[in-house]
């Protein structure tokens, strides 16, 4: 086999979870709610950042419960409009719009949460919070640009009408990152990602909300920040950036040329070191021609999380609806909190250039392979991905023939209910 794929292949019975890399020590553990992978946290870190060894640092009051004020003009049936105390800005705190929704349950039942972060142009989302709501999760969406929304806001149109500026606030406007000149607490990300830790702390003082159950996802933009705030807050039982990612600069796609322009916001919101330190399962979910988050940032910031995982969807489309429609999302979360039994597929070993065979753990049966390679010596919205064949059966995959000139593959597995998990992609050449 020409320039044969690759994987060591050895599968343990101790390997339960496997993220990105290939990981001989077992995160088993059992919450009670049939989590037999994903160990939930019982000494979390809640009173302030998990990770400060480096140059962002957050004040504590973030993790406290913040001052909140209704703001009835914008709520929309049960779902309700706040406006939460942040960080200072130039002087004056900063306030941040978000809407919260909280599901019927019974007194006294502890309900899983989660904090809901959107992409660049995009505002806080009553409809993001609504379907959250119906799957049984409290929810919390906020504006990380200092707008407010229109009443008409709906992130399914992939328009984003906003008013231009957050009438009870002065939180600065995204700069995509050419604001790295002015002092940390001045920046964009500071403010969005601060934005994100106060919503999760709103959340958390609810009646009923579970603090060992609350996960976050966030969508372009907002999974950049959602990857930097799960560096940061240990609280989080769950992350799923959608598109966005981290170890983005020298990459093809949009943000990795913003972070090669700015040096510097590469060094304070690109690093995964605070990442590499974290407690909470992390699935990076993308598409492979994505024009502005690349697969190899996916890959590198999921080898650098110690409980991650990854998607790569062929041809996955950018967008706000888009971003919440992968059914990976809720598969992932329904199961780390407990409202499932069903955990994705794992893959065991990861790809190098070995063998012909790689190993995972599938908790549905046999699963479907689809090879994607290109010969494109770049990654990005313009790489051509081919697909090749694979045979896998009881825990072992062995892949046909890839062309000599292939330069980057990864495998994709599809079990039985259609969900769907990826290998690192390997760079052949």
């Amino acid at each position: 086999m020409k320039n044969k794929l690759i994987f060591a292949a050895i599968m343990t019975l101790s390997c339960l979870f496997a993220g990105c890399k290939d990981n001989n020590n077992s995160s088993e553990g059992s919450s009670g709610m049939g989590n037999e992978i994903y160990e939930l946290k019982t000494d979390i870190i809640s009173d302030r950042q998990s990770y400060d060894e480096g140059e962002i640092h957050f004040p504590n009051s973030l993790w406290q419960t913040p001052n909140a004020t209704e703001v009835p003009d914008y709520n929309k049936g049960k779902i309700k409009a706040v406006l939460l105390d942040s960080v200072s800005y130039k002087g004056e705190i900063t306030k941040v719009f978000a809407y919260v929704g909280v599901p019927e349950h019974e007194a006294g039942q502890k309900i899983p949460g989660i904090v809901l972060v959107h992409g660049g142009g995009g505002t806080a989302y009553y409809d993001w919070v609504r379907m959250w709501v119906n799957r049984g999760y409290a929810a919390i969406s906020m504006d990380t640009e200092g707008h407010i929304p229109l009443m008409d806001a709906d992130m399914r149109t992939g328009v984003y009408p906003v008013e231009s500026t957050n009438p009870y606030s002065n939180a600065p406007d995204n700069a995509h990152f050419a604001d790295d000149n002015l002092p940390i607490e001045e920046q964009w990300m500071y403010h969005s990602a601060a934005s994100v830790i106060v919503s999760t702390s709103y959340l958390l003082s609810l009646d009923d909300v579970d603090p060992q159950r609350v996960g976050i996802t966030g969508i372009s933009y907002g999974g950049e920040t959602a990857a930097i705030v799960t560096g940061y807050d240990d609280r989080l039982a769950f992350s799923i950036p959608v598109y966005g990612c981290l170890a983005l600069k020298g990459t093809a796609g949009i943000h990795g040329n913003i972070f090669r322009s700015h040096p510097t916001a590469a060094r304070l919101w690109d690093t995964t070191e605070p990442l590499s330190h974290s407690r909470t399962p992390i699935m990076f979910i993308d598409g492979n021609v994505d024009n502005y988050f690349t697969p190899d940032a996916i890959t590198n910031s999921c080898n650098a999380s110690p409980l991650g995982k990854m998607l790569l969807s062929h041809q996955f489309s950018h967008g706000h609806g888009q971003g919440s429609s992968k059914e990976e999302i809720y598969a992932f979360a329904d199961y780390i909190v407990g409202l499932s039994n069903h955990p994705l597929t794992e893959i065991v070993t990861q790809p190098s250039k070995d063998t012909d065979s790689f190993t995972y753990k599938s908790y549905d049966g046999d699963v479907i392979p689809t090879v994607y390679y290109t010969s494109n010596s770049v990654l990005n919205n313009e790489t051509l991905w081919l697909t090749a064949t694979a045979t896998c059966k009881n825990g072992v995959c062995t892949i046909d023939d890839i062309p000599a000139d292939a330069s980057y593959l990864y495998v994709n597995l599809l079990d039985k209910q259609a969900f769907e998990v990826s290998s690192n992609v390997i760079k052949l050449r």
